[in-house]
């Protein structure tokens, strides 16, 4: 027997109390027994801080890591396992032997353990933040408290997934454009610090004045080779003084405020935003966390700190009584389409279906507009490096058309 800590609903109240027991869904059969909403059941005091220590450490084994994509696999795998009517126990087990001898699988081991002690599954992940959380750890909660484990991770898989397919969909897109700037770059530097140069030593043992526009070509290959050693260290001074900026809160501010405001990646940077933020939201209310629980957790997931803290103002004003589309509508930055999509889901009871149709729309959008930015860059830097390259030409050929004038 075991002593669990339980928190639950009880004519429309929340209570919370201490129940021994063999496990923890013995515990919550109990209490709907007696018409008692079970919404959270822990093992008390379980393991030792020595052992929790010790589980955190496996964190970074010798420097290994979990990447995203291996937590959304995971995620699936044991929402199909589950959804077989495979006991959880089990389904663990198999999971560990799929992940045998990665850092993966030492966690889901300790996971198992912990379950098999009688643990809640949530309480076990909650031990790993780095790789499972809260807004992971909420879901897979309400779905202990509910029976429907195997829904809210499927829900949970579903949404990891549909973000993972717009990241996707986004680096991917920019991956040609990127390759093409820097062959572009390298072209431009190569022809300046090797090509120009030998020309200008010609055309300097002909004594002639050159014209305006060759003399402004040599001046600039003479810049680059009296200079070049600057720009690999602005590049080592540079990011890493970006990234110190970025990871300061002011900083952070600062650099996601500009992106909100760039002409062309503003509406992207907001519209990647909602969908991240609608599909969580709604992926939460699906799985019957509350409201409260499902903004603070959500909040987080946007990737700009600016419109998370427009949805933390207006969740402390929901909390104060307001209707959710209200503080979003107000804060400006918050599309009108998605604060009225809201505002018909409050009103209809159906604001977590709402949420689905808004991401489900913006992930759409986003894909369309990444494809026409793409399609637009390209022929962009295609004529830059073309007006580039055409001015290099000229600037050469311009004193041979001279000396050719002038012999003639």
């Amino acid at each position: 027997m075991a002593t669990f800590t339980y928190t639950a609903l009880k004519d429309g109240e929340q209570i919370s109390g201490d129940m021994e027991s063999a496990s923890a869904s013995a515990v919550q059969r109990e209490l709907s027994g007696q018409g008692i909403r079970v919404l959270r059941v822990e093992l008390k005091d379980s393991g030792t801080g020595e052992e929790r220590k010790a589980s955190g450490k496996s964190q970074s084994v010798f420097g290994k890591r979990i990447s995203y994509r291996q937590i959304t696999s995971f995620t699936r795998q044991f929402a199909t396992l589950l959804g077989s009517s495979l006991p959880l126990v089990r389904a663990l087990s198999f999971l560990k032997d799929q992940n045998e001898g990665t850092l993966l699988g030492d966690v889901i081991g300790t996971v198992n353990s912990r379950v098999r002690e009688g643990m809640p599954l949530s309480r076990a992940l909650s031990e790993y933040p780095k790789y499972f959380d809260t807004l992971y750890v909420s879901l897979i909660a309400a779905g202990e408290a509910g029976g429907l484990l195997d829904q809210a991770m499927d829900r949970l898989a579903f949404m990891r997934e549909a973000q993972e397919d717009l990241r996707s969909k986004i680096s991917g897109a920019m991956i040609y454009p990127a390759i093409m700037f820097i062959a572009m770059v390298g072209a431009i530097i190569t022809m300046m610090l090797l090509v120009v140069p030998r020309f200008a030593q010609m055309f300097s043992s002909m004594g002639q004045k050159l014209p305006v526009a060759t003399r402004i070509l040599i001046g600039i290959s003479d810049t680059l080779q009296q200079t070049w050693w600057l720009f690999p260290l602005f590049l080592v001074i540079v990011i890493p003084a970006w990234k110190k900026i970025g990871s300061t809160p002011a900083g952070r501010i600062s650099i996601d405020g500009a992106k909100i405001k760039l002409p062309a990646f503003g509406p992207i940077v907001i519209q990647v935003s909602m969908a991240r933020w609608c599909r969580t939201l709604g992926t939460l209310l699906g799985s019957g966390v509350p409201l409260m629980s499902a903004l603070e957790s959500s909040a987080g997931v946007t990737g700009n700190v600016i419109v998370s803290k427009v949805i933390e103002k207006a969740t402390s004003e929901v909390r104060e009584g307001s209707k959710l589309a209200t503080p979003l509508k107000e804060s400006g930055i918050i599309p009108a389409y998605v604060t009225e999509m809201i505002s018909m889901g409050e009103e209809s009871g159906s604001l977590d279906t709402m949420l689905g149709k808004i991401a489900e729309h913006y992930e759409r959008e986003v894909d369309q507009l990444v494809k026409n930015l793409t399609s637009l860059l390209e022929p962009v830097m295609i004529l830059f490096m073309g007006a580039v390259v055409g001015f290099i030409v000229m600037a050469i050929l311009l004193p041979v058309f001279q000396m050719q004038l002038m012999a003639g």
